[in-house]
């Protein structure tokens, strides 16, 4: 289920809820909304890996995940991966607004009906695929039953920017392994690094106004665009070390740097809402 993939998608669908809810968050529908989304993304990484079941085991850092390895056997993933899935749109469907499950199978169905195959044939896959990685938060807004404002897409627009300096520095970090693998990645053909970082870079100078779009709309106040334009700056140092100097240290800088940008993010929000 890839625990921390899926908890952050979980907590991105828990953010769209809080944020969409106003003043009065009903708390039970919020935990439905939080274990829906959970089960969705957990069940559309099983059934990825069942899809790339293949590729996985020629690449040293997934080759030991339980289909590669022989753990579990393809059928066992596959109707894991269905079962969970479908009860996640069950709950999502029952227990909250139905927009929300509504916005979960659109994730499912982009995550392994197009990102997933076109990994193989296109380097476009990593912008196809940053749509299914932020529609978690539309999951929560739409399990809310508010409308699809302004806010809903500022907080959308985040998520789809930050995830591209994010996935250039995985794939520039494990880039020999996609190599072999086979994968149509941007990055791969990058020989120096350089273009990537420099784009890493762009990117995360646009993520730090786009950051600040929450506050414009009036959905966040002031304590959470300070708090968003610092982290910002810490994540755009890093993606600058990695254009001026392109090497795993840097590269890894931008991932480790990413993975707590996001979070930290989305505790501002809750804070300033609260």
């Amino acid at each position: 289920m890839k625990l921390r993939l899926t908890g952050l998608a979980a907590m991105a669908s828990v953010v769209g809820f809080v944020m969409a809810s106003g003043a009065s968050v009903n708390v039970t529908t919020l935990l439905c909304v939080a274990l829906g989304a959970f089960l969705v993304g957990g069940g559309a990484n099983a059934l990825n890996q069942f899809m790339e079941r293949d590729l996985d085991a020629l690449m040293s850092r997934t080759r030991h995940r339980p289909l590669p390895s022989g753990r579990l056997t393809p059928k066992q993933a596959l109707w894991f991966g269905g079962a969970a899935g479908a009860v996640g749109l069950l709950v999502l469907a029952a227990a909250a607004n139905p927009i929300g499950a509504v916005f979960a199978l659109l994730t499912l169905v982009i995550y392994l009906g197009a990102y997933t195959p076109l990994k193989r044939i296109s380097a476009w896959n990593t912008v196809v695929g940053a749509a299914p990685g932020a529609l978690p938060v539309l999951i929560g807004w739409g399990a809310s039953g508010a409308r699809l404002s302004s806010g809903a897409w500022s907080l959308f627009l985040l998520v789809v920017v930050w995830q591209l300096p994010h996935f250039f520095a995985i794939c520039r970090l494990w880039r020999e392994d996609y190599i072999v693998a086979g994968y149509a990645m941007w990055p791969l053909s990058d020989a120096s690094g350089r273009r990537t970082g420099a784009a890493s870079a762009l990117l995360c100078a646009a993520l730090i106004p786009v950051s600040l779009l929450p506050t414009w709309v009036g959905l966040t106040g002031m304590g959470y665009a300070f708090s968003a334009g610092v982290l910002g700056m810490g994540f755009l140092a890093s993606a600058l070390a990695m254009a001026i100097r392109p090497c795993e240290r840097t590269e890894r800088l931008v991932f480790l740097t990413s993975i707590v940008y996001l979070p930290l993010v989305m505790l501002a929000m809750m804070f300033d809402r609260a």
